[in-house]
């Protein structure tokens, strides 16, 4: 994994990042939102209309959403202009997500709600006793983390249920990797639940030094990424860190696009690029069915592939029960 770019043009912190429409979009604390041509890393347009920070961006319904600390989440046309206002939260919105083919926020109102794609909140989730900081799907689930400290679990019907408790302060991201939900905190730790055996936290990494500024955890190419504190950290699915990268902050934001992951340090957005090949794993009985895709140095190739259950060998022979195609 090494540094190959830097995109740079807001004028405050970088909160947010989002691919839609295939261009990469960020929100910061400057009030705007920017595309971006990544090619170049010059910036196509600015969308202006909050009057606070931007701390969400999702694509939904084939338009760009963005919640703020303004309480208004806005819905922007292909040529920047804001088309949509959408209000009901009386306090910051944080996050964005899809779920269920709604669009769902979640707030500083302790609320949770949920959008049709003309613009009308058609429920409203309550439960958590302090700030929603950020949202996520998976498996059928909306998981949603808080400053209370715990992470709820929604169905498709806007029960909650399942609570996760453990973490000690703040829940600032949510993700999935190697299926299991993977959680980080104020509390300087990444914790792994493993929500197929009722949520049980299966591991917690503790990451040392301040980590309030850079909460940001995402998959990426096989393996799953933080940047908490100044270092972004590579870990694998046994929790150990197989590579660190030093940056000038923490992350406060992490998305992948192509073969580039980018996250939001300071005022600018930072690209990493994976080194080595993309693994593409397929099962014998059904060639055509994906099984796993990931970055890897040829020596790893193996071990990783035994580690994630795969029945294999070091040579790959044509009796073996995998097929693997190397892509450069």
């Amino acid at each position: 994994m090494i540094e190959d770019g830097v995109l740079e043009g807001h004028d405050g912190a970088v909160w947010c990042l989002c691919v839609h429409h295939g261009h990469l979009f960020s929100g910061s604390s400057d009030c705007t939102i920017k595309e971006w041509d990544v090619r170049t890393g010059q910036c196509m347009q600015t969308l202006e209309g909050h009057t606070s920070d931007v701390y969400a961006l999702a694509s939904f319904d084939g338009a760009l959403y963005s919640g703020g600390d303004d309480k208004t989440i806005r819905r922007w046309s292909s040529d920047g202009r804001c088309v949509q206002v959408l209000e009901g939260h009386s306090d910051w919105i944080h996050s964005l997500v899809v779920f269920n083919r709604r669009l769902y926020s979640g707030s500083s109102d302790y609320t949770i709600r949920c959008w049709n794609n003309m613009g009308q909140c058609i429920q409203v989730l309550k439960g958590h006793s302090d700030y929603v900081l950020c949202l996520y799907s998976f498996g059928g689930i909306l998981y949603s983390g808080s400053d209370d400290t715990t992470i709820r679990c929604w169905n498709r019907d806007g029960t909650c249920v399942r609570v996760l408790e453990g973490h000690t302060d703040w829940v600032m991201w949510l993700t999935e990797f190697d299926r299991c939900l993977y959680s980080s905190s104020v509390d300087g730790s990444i914790r792994r639940w493993n929500v197929e055996r009722g949520g049980e936290c299966e591991c917690v990494i503790t990451v040392p030094g301040n980590t309030f500024y850079g909460h940001a955890i995402r998959k990426f190419g096989g393996s799953l990424f933080d940047g908490l504190g100044r270092n972004l950290c590579r870990w694998n699915a046994y929790g150990e860190c197989v590579q660190k990268i030093s940056t000038t902050g923490g992350c406060f934001c992490l998305v992948e696009m192509g073969r580039h992951l980018y996250g939001g340090i300071g005022s600018s957005i930072r690209r990493w690029r994976m080194r080595g090949n993309l693994v593409r794993v397929r099962t014998r009985s059904n060639p055509d069915v994906l099984g796993y895709s990931i970055y890897v140095q040829e020596c790893e190739l193996s071990s990783i592939l035994v580690s994630r259950g795969f029945e294999t060998n070091a040579t790959f022979s044509p009796t073996s029960s995998w097929h693997v195609s190397l892509m450069i």
